[in-house]
């Protein structure tokens, strides 16, 4: 899986979920490269979009983990704190605005024709 996963050029999470909408579509892989995503659609595309951002906002994250737990133990927060924080905060709120988009995109009704 995580050979596949890695020649779609997304996360395990990621690639399973998206594998797992385009067989619900009936379409499968078409030959890696991300084909696969484009293979399952907007929603798919949407899916591994958020995660793959959720999986950068969870690696952000351990590395502020990390960076507090040094201050804790020496009393000094040292320079990782700041920049774990600064590329945390920018992880997240990519991720809030990716997720704002795909409510949008996904509870957009479509235009209804007019006669």
């Amino acid at each position: 899986m995580r050979a596949a996963a890695a020649r779609e050029g997304l996360a395990v999470r990621a690639f399973a979920s998206v594998a797992a909408l385009a067989v619900a579509r009936g379409a499968g892989p078409a030959g890696g490269g991300g084909l696969l995503v484009a293979a399952a659609g907007p929603a798919a595309q949407l899916v591994a979009a958020v995660l793959t951002a959720q999986h950068q906002v969870a690696r952000y994250g351990q590395l502020v983990n990390q960076a507090v737990a040094r201050l804790h133990a020496t009393g000094e927060a040292g320079p990782q704190l700041e920049a774990a924080l600064t590329a945390c905060t920018r992880a997240t709120r990519a991720l809030a605005e990716l997720s704002q988009a795909g409510v949008a995109q996904l509870t957009r009704r479509p235009a209804v024709a007019r006669r």
